[in-house]
């Protein structure tokens, strides 16, 4: 019998790893751009970086190839296999051989092998974007690639595969997962929960690439709605960071849910409880906060500031008192100082008891 056939679970795994890893590369190149305030030099960088833009499009490529034997497998993955079918050792007696040691499809004829097979309605967006990405990764692989590539270009390319082959929502969870479940996750602590609040830049970074249209068609979320602060990411930001207004709102209001008002956060797919009410700022036009355990946890999902219990003519004079008493405080302080100090003829302030010494001896050796 042939041992070792694969499963479509397993390929599944092999293509979001391989575009999860195509992502990385084009993000952390073109993030350095803009870290380093050089968006003058990014036509230099691309040009310098070809060869690792051409490394994600061969994982690209191999992404689509991956999908396509997922498809297949859900039929069978001998359908994999190339060859005479009376060299397969499937009758008894006969010595088991490993899938791995036949020849298999070639790309050719995965496209026919899973347009036949496939339960998802094939459109010719799928045939002309697997035969754009076959035709570029072979001028790679094959020859010398006189073709430009840029970041937009490929980010563009990952997205429409993910959607064509599996839909909307997918390919975040997949870079989602590839983050969290990595082995060390555990080991970070409080930084795990940092750099979770952090991977919405992703996000920004994404749909400032692609455009907004074409961003809110990888989602079943209406991302162009009106964006919140999420809950959970502020506070893990404000644990980790713990100083300056979290950056990113891509939290979004559900207040049909049956247990009442929530957002659910597209950076960590979490759904959290919040309060319709305006924001204690009569400068925030926003009407969602959030309450914690704490009463530092209470906060508009707006602007992010803390919210009070009382009238903000209550805090202005309670800040006011505040002011009064700090200055008072320094100006005791002061006085008390002024108090200890014993002003000599010359006005300078009196020497300790030390320095006293040190010049007595000082004296007496110039006598």
């Amino acid at each position: 019998m042939i041992i070792n056939q694969p499963n479509s679970e397993e390929f599944q795994k092999l293509a979001h790893n391989c575009l999860a890893q195509a992502f990385n590369l084009i993000f952390e190149m073109d993030k350095a751009i803009f870290d380093f305030g050089e968006k003058a030099l990014k036509e230099d960088v691309w040009k310098y970086s070809q060869g690792r833009l051409n490394t994600a499009v061969v994982l690209i490529h191999q992404t689509i190839e991956s999908f396509m034997k997922a498809s297949i497998c859900e039929t069978s993955p001998l359908l994999l296999l190339e060859g005479r079918r009376k060299d397969w050792p499937v009758l008894p007696g006969q010595d088991d051989r490993d899938f791995n040691d036949f020849y298999s499809t070639p790309a050719e004829a995965l496209l026919r092998t899973y347009a036949a097979t496939t339960k998802r309605s094939l459109s010719p967006d799928v045939v002309d974007h697997v035969e754009a990405i076959r035709t570029l990764r072979n001028r790679i692989v094959h020859g010398i690639s006189r073709t430009a590539l840029t970041p937009k270009k490929l980010i563009e390319d990952i997205l429409d595969t993910f959607l064509l082959f599996e839909g909307p929502d997918v390919w975040w969870n997949a870079l989602l997962q590839e983050f969290a479940n990595h082995p060390l996750a555990d080991a970070m602590g409080i930084h795990f929960g940092t750099q979770l609040a952090e991977f919405a830049e992703r996000l920004d970074y994404v749909e400032a690439s692609v455009g907004k249209a074409k961003f809110d068609r990888q989602f079943t979320l209406n991302t162009r709605a009106r964006r919140y602060i999420c809950p959970f990411c502020k506070l893990q930001w404000d644990a980790g960071v713990g100083y300056g207004r979290y950056p990113y709102t891509w939290a979004f209001l559900d207040k049909d849910s049956e247990g009442g008002p929530v957002v659910i956060c597209l950076n960590c797919n979490i759904e959290t409880p919040v309060v319709r009410k305006d924001c204690w700022y009569t400068a925030c036009k926003g009407s969602v906060r959030f309450y914690g355990e704490d009463k530092d946890e209470i906060f508009c999902l707006t602007c992010g500031q803390i919210q009070y219990s009382g009238t903000e003519a209550e805090y202005v004079a309670r800040q006011e008192q505040r002011r009064l008493e700090e200055q008072e405080r320094v100006e005791k302080y002061l006085q008390e100082m002024l108090a200890k100090q014993t002003v000599d003829g010359q006005g300078s302030l009196p020497q300790s008891d030390a320095k006293k010494k040190r010049n007595r001896k000082k004296n007496e050796s110039k006598e």
